[in-house]
């Protein structure tokens, strides 16, 4: 009896040796793929060899940027962990900019990205931070030198969201600050299927904006001026129950086909194009560090983000 068990486990680990992979340890370069930037980065990453001998990440990955020369100033860190290829679990980017000169001013600046993934997909909160200053240089005729002047303008903006499998659901939030002074507020929901979902807020200088969204269809909207305090009032709860018949029955094509109104769906652009621009800019390295299934070469895209209106047939 103890031959035979002792036989079944060392079976047991010749068939779980058979089919673990040895991970080996990378240090070196990766190209950044980033237009204008010709200095290579430091890595190191755990792979290991498919059947075709290419390298699989899986495990810890580290990437460190220090400028130099031309690009002296911009610094970068970035740390996650792979799955067989795939980023899975938190991924944390850190990135400088230490007096860039920008459109006449140097600039000084910092993002801090936080991203969450599953099996290579964006899934849970994402936040990203970004700060930043400028100042003016001219030239001081008592030392006879180009010097710094004071920190003049700052900026600060706060972004936060969650993902499932790739979607963006859940609640969006953007804060925006010019100088410690909030200038722009928006909180947004969306269903499960990306969806404007609930309330969403928006507010700038001039004015301030409620909508209210079931399953991407616009409820009622109440836009007020901000100076006049003047508000104009959009109400759509006549078509509740038509909006919902047609939401719930969305696959019953029967349902769809007797109905006297069509389903247009809508991308917000404006908000696509500022979640692309905060969480997915090139300065996240998606190309050259791969692994998020939504970066598809080359350009990142995602769902979410969508409304709905009714069309009559």
């Amino acid at each position: 009896m103890k031959k035979n068990v002792s036989t079944i486990l060392l079976l047991i680990v010749f068939v779980s040796n058979n089919y673990s992979q040895t991970t080996k340890l990378f240090n070196g370069k990766l190209d950044l793929g980033i237009t204008g930037i010709w200095q290579d980065a430091d890595v190191s990453y755990n792979y290991y060899e498919d059947s075709s001998y290419n390298y699989v990440k899986h495990g810890l990955f580290k990437l460190s940027f220090i400028g130099s020369g031309n690009y002296k100033g911009i610094n970068e860190n970035i740390q996650g962990n792979f799955k067989n290829g795939l980023k899975n679990g938190t991924w944390t980017y850190d990135y400088n900019n230490n007096d860039i000169y920008q459109n006449d001013y140097y600039v000084t600046s910092n993002i801090k990205l936080t991203a969450n993934y599953v099996d290579g997909l964006p899934d849970g909160t994402w936040t990203c931070i970004v700060q930043g200053k400028n100042r003016n240089k001219k030239y001081n005729r008592n030392t006879k030198k180009m010097e710094f002047g004071p920190w003049m303008n700052s900026l600060y903006k706060s972004t936060s969201a969650k993902f499932k499998k790739g979607i963006l659901i859940g609640n969006l939030t953007i804060i925006e600050k010019n100088n410690e002074k909030i200038i722009e507020t928006n909180n947004i929901n969306f269903n499960d299927k990306g969806f404007y979902n609930g309330k969403y807020y928006t507010k700038d200088t001039e004015n301030e904006v409620v909508n209210e969204y079931e399953n991407g269809f616009l409820i009622k909207s109440i836009v007020r001026d901000l100076k006049t305090g003047q508000a104009s009032v959009t109400d759509n709860s006549n078509k509740l129950i038509t909006f919902r018949d047609l939401y719930n029955n969305e696959n019953n094509k029967d349902f769809i086909n007797n109905s006297e109104y069509r389903l247009h769906s809508y991308d917000n652009n404006y908000f696509r194009n500022l979640i692309l621009n905060t969480f997915f800019g090139e300065q996240f390295n998606y190309k050259s560090i791969g692994g998020d299934l939504n970066y598809k070469e080359p350009n990142y895209n995602f769902e979410g983000i969508s409304y709905r209106e009714l069309k009559e047939k």
